[in-house]
């Protein structure tokens, strides 16, 4: 059983093993601690007391942006970035937000699956944005869903 609550800074011990378990350029804790800022809605999905995602987003005025959605290693492919979305959208719906907005790698096939079947929508793309190692950079895929 997971339950999807609130996320708030105590958890960022917890937050940073997932972050580099999983993410190619990981966030640092500076940038994780300052995703708590006051127009943030963070939401941690828990088993118990073990977090094992979180999604990190923010809405302004009727527009929320995913930045980050992370679950760990060992709770992928179980629906729980599904379950994550699903909570994050009905949360910027209470609040009056009517869209939401993120970007992806084109490399993270999984991301673009989980976003797809979501009912996310490629908008544009923005060539060569993320730096890819030797491969040289790769596109920014900018995709949004409407509530």
């Amino acid at each position: 059983m997971f339950d999807c609550l609130d996320l708030k800074l105590d958890a960022l011990d917890q937050m940073l093993p997932i972050e580099q378990q999983v993410q190619q350029h990981p966030w640092s804790e500076k940038l994780l601690r300052d995703s708590f800022a006051s127009s943030s809605v963070n939401i941690g999905i828990w088993q118990a007391h073990q977090l094992c995602g979180y999604l990190l987003g923010q809405l302004i005025v009727d527009e929320a942006e995913i930045f980050n959605l992370s679950v760990a290693k060992a709770y992928q492919r179980q629906g729980l970035g599904k379950q994550l979305l699903e909570h994050f959208s009905r949360r910027i719906q209470m609040q009056g937000g009517c869209r939401l907005l993120l970007e992806v790698r084109e490399s993270n096939v999984p991301a673009l699956q989980l976003y797809s079947h979501y009912g996310f929508h490629e908008d544009a793309r923005r060539r060569g944005y993320y730096p890819n190692g030797p491969q040289g950079r790769e596109d920014a895929i900018l995709m949004s869903y409407s509530l």
